[in-house]
């Protein structure tokens, strides 16, 4: 979708740069507001943000500024672009922080609590009309370069655009559903930067009613299916990983793709850890202190919600009631966890094997999870089955299920009482029953 980026005509210029005291403004309705960051005390140049329209800010220090920018797609990079590289679809009336990691060049964007701690702490920076000019040229120099760069990043996966749905005879019937209709969404798999890879599929469920004038046209529960567009793991300088997750369209009750616009951005969890080591070191050593320290995995943990919206208008078919859910008949076993899961997101620690103990007189195949909590998961994950002594007190061998474990606990919130989750396996004659058991998962942020 062709966008063009828009500046607001009240972007302050300055005869010679300045810091100025804080400025915040408004968001608009039809435009996005974002500001640039910078927050490093001991960083003496000055860093350069660039967009495909121009440049964005000229940042020194414990700076920041801000622009509007007009809805849609757009590129955004650093002076060094190369690890500095992003591209994102804004959405009007959408406020975005965007940090600019020194002395890496990196850009990560923040959620919203994290990036208003920040501004407390910073002094507006106002670009000069000659500092302007200059940027607006080079970033029109530099950006069929960027673009070359991007195609060919391996951060990034490219997600096929879904077309609007085609024109129909006529909308009797039909629920209007104005442009930016707001859909609020559950993410129902932990996603993390240390363990996920670009192109991974990630799933979120409809979190309410999403309804017009008191219609509803999408039920809460529906499922969506996104993908990890851009994921850099974390790395020295203490750069943080970053994520980024697009969801390409929901579907509506008729089943009828309705494209929206919105993507999950992620990218820093702990400034005070890594803001303070990444200073310490450079004050250490410029490069090679720097080098040394590593910085922090990012990561969204099932159950957060999000909210996306509809890039146009469309119509569609109001929504009838839920469908009842059918389940397959239950057995007479007992499945019961073998030790506490652990998930330590911020690292690239790979999670153990979660074990469960399968206690059953009749031999069993193919068990596999298929549920956790009321949320049916829409791709199983695979048990390994095999007899062993389940601990050292064991006298005879038992029957253990095994499942990967990052592929098992992304499935499952981290919950200070335990979780239901809901198995499937077979019997030697080929039929299917259901089987529960309860996880109380621990996470390290």
């Amino acid at each position: 979708m062709a966008s063009v980026l828009a500046f607001s005509s009240s972007l302050l210029f300055a005869e010679e740069a300045t810091d100025s005291q804080q400025v915040l403004p408004e968001p608009k309705p039809d435009q996005a507001l974002v500001y640039v960051i910078q927050s490093v005390r001991t960083g003496m140049m000055v860093s350069t943000i660039s967009s495909d329209q121009g440049i964005l800010a000229r940042l020194k220090g414990k700076t920041y500024t801000f622009a509007y920018m007009s809805p849609g797609w757009h590129l955004i990079w650093s002076g060094n672009w190369k690890q500095g590289l992003r591209e994102i679809e804004l959405l009007p009336g959408t406020v975005y922080y965007l940090w600019h990691i020194y002395p890496a060049g990196d850009l990560a964007f923040l959620d919203e609590e994290e990036g208003k701690e920040f501004l407390q702490e910073l002094k507006l920076r106002e670009l000069t009309r000659a500092e302007k000019a200059e940027g607006d040229r080079k970033a029109a120099e530099q950006e069929p370069k960027v673009r070359g760069a991007l195609v060919s990043d391996p951060r990034r996966a490219v997600v096929e655009k879904v077309p609007m749905p085609a024109a129909r005879p006529n909308n009797d019937g039909l629920l209007r559903v104005p442009a930016y209709t707001r859909v609020k969404l559950e993410l129902m798999q932990t996603v993390s930067s240390g363990f996920n890879k670009p192109a991974d599929a990630v799933w979120f469920r409809v979190a309410e009613d999403a309804a017009v004038d008191g219609t509803v046209w999408l039920r809460a529960g529906s499922p969506v299916k996104s993908t990890i567009v851009w994921l850099d793991p974390a790395g020295s300088h203490g750069r943080s990983g970053s994520l980024q997750i697009q969801i390409p369209a929901v579907r509506a009750a008729d089943a009828v793709l309705v494209p929206v616009a919105g993507e999950i951005l992620t990218g820093w969890k702990s400034r005070t850890t890594d803001a303070g080591a990444v200073a310490a070191a450079v004050v250490a050593g410029p490069i090679l202190g720097g080098l040394l320290v590593k910085g922090r995995e990012s990561h969204h943990i099932a159950g957060s919600q999000f909210t996306v919206a509809t890039r146009a208008e469309c119509w569609v078919a109001p929504a009838g009631e839920s469908p009842a859910v059918s389940a397959d008949p239950a057995a007479p076993i007992t499945i019961r966890p073998l030790g506490k899961p652990q998930l330590a997101l911020s690292s690239r620690n790979t999670p153990e094997p979660v074990e469960f103990v399968v206690e059953t007189a009749e031999a069993i195949h193919g068990l596999e999870l298929v549920a956790v909590r009321d949320w049916t998961l829409p791709e199983a994950v695979k048990a390994t089955l095999r007899r062993t002594k389940a601990d050292a007190s064991s006298k005879e061998n038992t029957l253990v299920a095994s499942f990967d474990g990052w592929n098992f606990l992304r499935n499952v919130p981290p919950s200070s009482t335990p979780v239901s989750v809901r198995f499937r396996a077979t019997r030697p004659q080929g039929e299917a029953f259901a089987a529960s058991a309860e996880v109380a998962l621990q996470s390290k942020n």
